[in-house]
């Protein structure tokens, strides 16, 4: 179910990343995928999405890659 999920997500958003789509697409994205399986249909899980609620906390971006320096007057710690 999360494979099928994933595959579903034609965007890259924190830890799920696609090569052909690096960037989030929130307009289609941004909701919580759900995923239901019915033994009895043999079809595999059935897929669909619930739009989140985001008025109490903006979505940012989440970049694992990137380099982070330490706030001015600190240093990083070794």
């Amino acid at each position: 179910m999360i494979t099928v999920g994933a595959l579903l997500r034609d965007e890259s958003r924190g830890s799920h990343f696609k090569p052909a789509f690096p960037e989030r697409d929130d307009a289609r994205f941004m909701k919580t995928t759900i995923a239901t399986f019915d033994a009895a249909d043999h079809a595999g899980p059935r897929i669909t999405y619930e739009e989140i609620d985001s008025s109490l906390l903006k979505p940012v971006k989440r970049d694992y890659g990137a380099k982070t320096t330490a706030p001015a007057g600190e240093q990083a710690k070794q």
